[in-house]
C-alpha cells in the first residue's frame, strides 16, 4: 500500500473540488433516487450463519465487475470494493459500474470516507452499506457521518483497530463494528487481542464483522471461533473446490 497520508491528501483534494461542483442537496437527491439499499448487516437473527463478504482490492489483476459477477454467482452474502491501497480517482465509478452489475447482492464500500458528503457519494453510487474508520476522522465528524448513512438507509460500520477505537464504535450505535489490523489476516497478537475483547465486549443487538481478508480454511475456523457475525473473503477461497466445507463451517455444522 502507498503512503496512507499521500492517499488521503489526494482524496481530500479531489472530495473538496466534487463539493464546490455539485451541491450537497444534489448529492441527497441523487441518492434518494437509488433502489433502496439492500440489507447486509443491519438485521439481527438468532442462530444465522456468519456472512460472507466477497473482497474486490485495487490489484494488479482488477476487473471489478467481472470479480463481482464471479462471486455473486459463488453465493456470498455481500460483495466489499477497496480502491484505496493507492492513489487512484476512479473508485466511485468503479463502486457504481459494480453495484449495477451485481443487483441482488449488496454492495460494501471499504473505501475511506472523509466527510457526510462523501458518504452521500457513496450512496449515490450504488452502496448499501459503509465502512466508516474510527481512526481517520474526528468523533463528531464519525458522529455526522453515522447520522447521515442512516439518513440515507445505508448499512453504518464503524472499524475499530484497538479497544478505545471499538468502545467509540459501540457508543455511536451503528448496525455493525468492524475490527482487524491490515487489508490480509494476519495472526497477529493485536489482532488476536482485539477478537478477545471484541466477544467479551460486544452488545447483542450489534453485528461484528473482521475486517482482514481471510485466505484459507484454516484462518477462517481461526477468526470463525470468536463469534464474529460476518468474515471477508478473498475470491480465489469463495469459488475453490472447497468452499463446501467453507460454509459447512460457517454454518456452525
Amino acid at each position: 500500500m502507498e503512503d496512507l497520508q499521500k492517499i488521503l491528501s489526494v482524496k481530500r483534494l479531489l472530495l473538496e473540488n466534487r463539493q464546490q461542483r455539485t451541491p450537497q442537496l444534489a448529492v441527497i437527491a441523487l441518492s434518494d433516487m437509488r433502489v433502496r439499499p439492500l440489507p447486509s448487516l443491519n438485521m439481527i437473527y438468532d442462530n444465522t450463519p456468519v456472512m460472507t463478504v466477497g473482497y474486490i482490492p485495487l490489484a494488479q489483476t482488477y476487473d471489478p465487475v467481472m470479480q463481482g459477477l464471479r462471486m455473486a454467482r459463488a453465493g456470498v452474502d455481500a460483495i466489499a470494493l477497496f480502491t484505496d491501497s493507492r492513489v487512484y480517482s476512479k473508485g466511485q465509478q468503479d463502486l457504481l459500474m459494480v453495484s449495477l452489475g451485481t443487483k441482488n447482492t449488496p454492495i460494501i464500500t471499504f473505501d475511506y470516507a472523509l466527510n457526510e458528503y462523501h458518504v452521500l457519494e457513496m450512496r449515490a453510487s450504488g452502496a448499501s452499506a459503509v465502512m466508516l474508520y474510527a481512526s481517520l476522522v474526528t468523533e463528531a465528524a464519525l458522529k455526522r457521518m453515522v447520522s447521515i448513512a442512516l439518513r440515507v438507509r445505508m448499512t453504518a460500520i464503524i472499524h475499530a483497530e484497538t479497544p478505545e477505537q471499538f468502545n467509540l464504535a459501540v457508543s455511536m450505535g451503528p448496525h455493525a463494528v468492524s475490527i482487524g489490523i491490515g487489508d490480509y489476516f494476519q495472526p497477529t497478537d493485536e489482532n488476536t487481542a482485539l477478537l478477545m475483547y471484541a466477544r467479551a465486549h460486544k452488545p447483542y443487538n450489534m453485528r461484528l464483522m473482521f475486517r482482514p481478508c481471510i485466505q484459507s480454511i484454516t484462518q477462517m475456523a481461526t477468526v470463525v471461533g470468536y463469534g464474529v457475525d460476518a468474515v471477508v473473503l478473498d475470491e480465489p477461497l469463495v469459488r475453490d473446490k472447497s468452499r463446501e466445507k467453507l460454509y459447512k463451517l460457517l454454518r456452525g455444522e
